[in-house]
């Protein structure tokens, strides 16, 4: 069996966190709940380490400098476009909220630099991640930037999960706070992309040896593992509640998710045909890719729209049920993407895969 043919349940599993992404941000699953914890917040960082693991498994099988070109001259395209799409629903919700132009403009740059909303977010982290091991990546030396990637992402979590350690001291909580002013999360690349990309370039290095000297059962076993201190590590930062951010974020998430990843590599599926492979792997981009903005559309369009036509007004309140809202988001984004495939060299095809 070929390296090549261990990874085709990556695709299943992407498609399905990104589907499970798509539940958490329709208000599907409740917060506190073990889906929640161990498989929603599971689904951008096992993106970051799957791109991770390709982009080295393509330095390796080639050349690094055109690698990195690649991956970047992929990830521009979309960015640039969702970007305009972003600001442009940025700039409507300000006009509608009464936001002041001066806020406006401020919350606008801050968000561009610092925290792109929706899927932005990951491509912005992947690309200043990538940017940021490109050096190691350069010189063969990936497993030397790891004690940096896991200090970086204990930092980050001082603003995100783990923010009651900095809400106990006296000089450490001003620190934080001023950083959240200007930065508003740790959701980027120093603190998160940078990691867990590297996680998934390291998987790719080692893989060989893990084949062969990690088995199956004690692949399962570590997994098992990572999950029991992921449900331990969640139960005491809610007896916290002193959490800020999206609370997305857990020491133990540096052990699950590459325990998660590397065994979705040694799952074979050759009854699955290669088109419904492809399909997946389309699918699990185009769909994170669009359902922060189409989620967007139907709550403004319940919000504005449907209260103002008579025919649809006194169905304007089901689209703020979670359900219904996320069957439609569904639904949205699935047409577009498989008609957009239909087209495979059309611009919209382009971002959406």
């Amino acid at each position: 069996m070929s390296r090549s043919e261990y990874f085709e349940f990556v695709n299943i599993a992407k498609l399905i966190l990104a589907v499970a992404i798509v539940a958490m941000h329709s208000a599907l699953v409740p917060g506190d709940s073990l889906l929640m914890t161990l498989i929603c917040r599971l689904g951008v960082p096992f993106f970051f380490v799957a791109s991770g693991f390709f982009l080295q498994k393509k330095c390796a099988d080639g050349n690094c400098d055109t690698a990195v070109k690649g991956y970047y001259k992929r990830l521009l395209l979309p960015y640039a476009v969702f970007s305009a799409v972003w600001i442009a629903q940025m700039l409507i919700d300000g006009a509608m909220g009464g936001l002041g132009v001066k806020e406006s403009v401020i919350s606008l740059i801050q968000h561009i630099l610092f925290y792109p909303r929706g899927a932005l977010w990951y491509i912005w982290a992947s690309i200043l991640g990538v940017l940021m091991l490109y050096p190691f990546m350069r010189k063969n030396q990936l497993i030397d930037a790891l004690p940096l990637g896991i200090a970086l992402f204990m930092v980050g979590l001082l603003a995100n999960n783990y923010y009651f350690v900095a809400n106990g001291s006296g000089w450490l909580k001003p620190v934080v706070d001023a950083y959240l002013r200007v930065f508003l999360v740790s959701n980027n690349a120093p603190f998160v992309g940078f990691v867990f990309l590297l996680i998934g370039m390291l998987l790719n290095e080692y893989y060989d040896n893990l084949i062969r000297t990690v088995r199956i059962i004690p692949a399962i076993f570590a997994l098992l593992v990572s999950i029991g201190l992921l449900v331990l590590e969640a139960a005491f930062i809610r007896s916290k509640a002193v959490s800020v951010g999206d609370g997305a974020f857990y020491l133990s998430q540096l052990f699950y998710v590459p325990a998660v990843f590397f065994l979705t590599t040694r799952i074979h599926c050759p009854h699955i045909s290669e088109n419904i492979i492809r399909v997946s792997k389309n699918l699990s981009t185009g769909i994170y890719f669009l359902h922060v903005p189409t989620l967007w559309i139907i709550h403004r369009s319940a919000a504005y729209l449907l209260p103002h036509l008579s025919v649809l007004n006194r169905a304007a309140p089901l689209f703020d049920h979670p359900s219904v809202c996320f069957v439609c988001c569904m639904f949205l984004c699935v047409t577009i993407c498989l008609l957009a495939y239909r087209h495979p060299k059309s611009f919209i095809c382009r971002i959406l895969k």
